[in-house]
């Protein structure tokens, strides 16, 4: 590669919230031919991912690996997700789209292949908890990668800040006050919390700049999770900066079996509570986190004023 070349990166789930942050910082940087892959180039928000500069939309499906060969062939680094709700009816799909994307990087010589992965609630709850396809397909794709000794890094996310206004979950009630809606999870639960739209970018970004330098990178975990945080302290803060009473409000199901077992492992052992938060090693490459209160006051406060 010249030194007028960009490095190629293929983005895959890059409409949704981790792959969309992903690909708006690393267009931005300048360095990189962006690879945007999505099951829809005519969506709205393909089209937005189309506008960027050093970015091209590739159409693929991750359930039918030969539709992405193009996209990966020549990648230097792909960043692969899967998302258990587009198939809540077959609950090992997600972890054999991992495989699938894993054997094809293998197969068209991927340098890196960046895997966004939770880890196993069996593990972390000596098999308390039921084998939750939420959380042990990506578990399983993380031991995947290590078994056919495919160069990668695994990230950790957590909770989504981004969530509060993702899901709509503020809403503003006849007395004036707001309404925090979020099923089955406490107040009071400790969960380590990410603003991904701010952080996972730079983050990405960190790994790419140095894997090559230094191979102690695919040797790490990496958490882009900024600390543990409650959704009560999400609350206080929230009307501190609005003036505004704000009420929990937990209905006692999503609909989703899985998804209400999984709130209550989080209620009870948390996501990512037992990592120092934020972690060491993710902060030695050179990761600045964002904090809650920036978040309230850069996205909540203009939410709340147009409710």
């Amino acid at each position: 590669m010249t030194s007028t070349e960009k490095r190629v990166v293929t983005i895959l789930g890059a409409t949704g919230v981790q792959g969309g942050a992903i690909t708006r910082h690393l267009s931005a940087l300048g360095q990189f031919a962006l690879r945007a892959v999505t099951r829809n180039p005519a969506s709205d928000s393909s089209k937005s991912l189309a506008q960027l500069p050093n970015v091209t939309v590739y159409q693929g499906d991750m359930s039918h690996p030969t539709s992405l060969k193009d996209a990966f062939a020549g990648a230097e680094a792909v960043f692969v997700i899967t998302n258990f709700y587009d198939l809540v009816d077959n609950s090992l799909e997600e972890a054999r789209q991992g495989c699938a994307m894993a054997d094809l990087a293998k197969e068209v010589g991927v340098g890196l292949f960046i895997w966004s992965s939770i880890p196993s609630a069996l593990i972390r709850t000596g098999a308390k908890y039921a084998s939750n396809p939420l959380v042990e397909n990506k578990s399983v794709v993380t031991r995947y990668l290590e078994y056919r000794k495919i160069p990668h890094v695994v990230v950790y996310v957590g909770w989504y800040y981004d969530n509060v206004v993702n899901w709509k979950a503020l809403t503003k009630t006849n007395d004036g006050s707001l309404e925090f809606t979020q099923p089955l999870l406490k107040a009071d639960a400790p969960q380590g919390f990410s603003w991904v739209d701010k952080d996972l970018g730079p983050t990405i970004a960190a790994i790419l700049s140095r894997y090559r330098e230094t191979p102690e990178v695919l040797q790490h975990p990496v958490y882009s999770v900024a600390r543990h945080d409650t959704l009560g302290n999400i609350m206080s803060e929230i009307k501190k900066q609005t003036g505004l009473e704000v009420r929990l409000n937990t209905p006692s199901t999503t609909g989703i079996k899985d998804l209400d077992e999984l709130y209550g492992y989080e209620n009870e052992y948390g996501v990512l509570t037992d990592v120092a938060l934020p972690d060491p090693w993710t902060l030695s490459l050179g990761v600045e986190f964002h904090t809650m209160q920036e978040f309230i006051t850069e996205v909540v406060v203009p939410y709340v004023k147009d409710l």
